[in-house]
């Protein structure tokens, strides 16, 4: 199985690897996008599960599983170039932060490899199953997952149906995924397996 079809046609998506995330992985590229930014690319594991993908360039080292956001004005800024040009950019992600939610950041794909450094080009899961999403602890499979509030780049229990008595506070439950409950993370440090809900765009 691999790569089973791109809108538009893409010139890159054939690669070597034992495994299906090795073929996505090999897909990283350090020197430029060998396809268009954006590029949307369908995938199907040897099980047939078939995941959505799409290309898109890093502003910073991202791991593998990581939930990823547009760039936050505030941290464009950081890197000495126009936060109006790169906080703009559909195409730039970067690792979710947490308390940034005064700005609405919606959560924009899964890192499908482990990027190094910043302006790297590669994959992120958009839809469909996703095999490795970063989580602070195991979850039961059926859990919906929202962006952590708490650890960066990772996925949290969503609070379903709750009542809050609060007035004027921002609370992030804006549902992502649902756990799978598949090789589910042990640790912090690890992956498990979801279903992403719609297209994260």
């Amino acid at each position: 199985m691999g790569f089973i079809g791109t809108s538009p046609p893409a010139a890159r998506i054939t690669a070597d690897g034992a495994t299906e995330q090795a073929r996505i992985a090999a897909q990283v590229d350090t020197a430029g996008s060998k396809n268009m930014p954006g590029h949307i690319a369908f995938f199907k594991d040897s099980v047939g599960r078939i995941s959505v993908l799409r290309y898109l360039q890093a502003f910073a080292s991202i791991p593998k599983g990581a939930l990823v956001t547009n760039v936050h004005a505030a941290e464009a800024t950081t890197g000495g170039v126009s936060s109006s040009v790169l906080s703009q950019d559909p195409h730039m992600v970067t690792v979710a932060s947490i308390g940034k939610f005064d700005n609405g950041p919606i959560c924009k794909g899964i890192s499908a490899a482990e990027v190094n450094a910043a302006g790297y080009w590669s994959w992120y899961y958009i839809g469909g199953y996703c095999p490795d999403a970063a989580m602070p602890t195991s979850y039961a499979s059926g859990q919906a997952m929202r962006m952590s509030a708490t650890y960066a780049g990772r996925l949290s229990s969503a609070q379903i149906n709750a009542s809050f008595a609060c007035v004027g506070a921002t609370i992030p439950i804006h549902t992502v995924a649902i756990a799978l409950g598949v090789a589910s993370s042990a640790s912090a440090n690890s992956t498990g397996s979801v279903v992403i809900n719609g297209w994260l765009m």
